[in-house]
């Protein structure tokens, strides 16, 4: 912008003074740069120059919105205030919507179906497409109803010992009495031996040792 010729405006004026000639008696402004016993022109300028660098830090006509938010923006006017009250607004929509999607997972139950293997049998067992939770109690219901028929709660493991120890132990007191009952059948053999012999003996004919 130009400045226009004003001077035929003081033709009027019984004497005109200049701000050269006014000096500044207020306190002084850090911010601004102004002190005490300055020139009133100078304070102006002072003035005048902050103004414009605020004006310039705050023009936001030209930024260009993102695509993701120009239909939100709407038809605002783009002023520094207008974008403090929107991205304070979008803040609050976002953070409504974590929000919500936090309560939605809270609550969120898939559905899944499960191949139970051995379980499929069991009456406490629910077959075909279920929540993830069904489905989880589905498993522990088996896992009860394999304890309760192997003995487990009737026949605890006791103290000091594993199952996979005590299955070992049985295992090998079969292997010691499968070992003895082979040697009293081959001695129940000898002796079926002997009593065939006696009886065929006849008297005077001999011996079966």
């Amino acid at each position: 912008m130009s400045c226009k010729n004003c001077q035929d405006s003081f033709y009027n004026c019984p004497s005109v003074t200049t701000t050269d000639c006014v000096v500044y008696m207020g306190p002084e402004i850090p911010c601004l740069e102004i002190c005490p016993n300055m020139k009133l022109t100078t304070v102006q300028v002072s003035i005048a120059e902050k103004l414009c660098e605020l004006v310039g830090e705050t023009n936001v006509s030209s930024i260009v919105l993102p695509s993701c938010l120009v239909t939100a923006w709407g038809t605002r006017d783009k002023t520094i205030l207008e974008f403090i009250l929107f991205l304070l607004e979008e803040s609050c929509n976002l953070q409504s919507q974590i929000d919500t999607l936090n309560t939605d997972l809270s609550t969120f139950e898939p559905m899944v179906t499960v191949d139970y293997k051995c379980c499929a049998d069991s009456p406490c067992v629910t077959i075909g497409t279920v929540t993830v939770s069904e489905a989880i109690q589905n498993v522990l219901n088996c896992l009860c109803e394999l304890k309760s028929d192997l003995g487990f709660a009737l026949y605890p493991v006791p103290a000091g010992k594993t199952l996979s120890g005590m299955v070992q132990e049985q295992a090998t007191t079969i292997t010691n009495l499968q070992t003895s009952l082979a040697l009293q059948s081959a001695q129940i053999g000898v002796l079926i031996r002997q009593i065939n012999c006696l009886k065929s003996l006849t008297p005077g004919g001999g011996s079966c040792v």
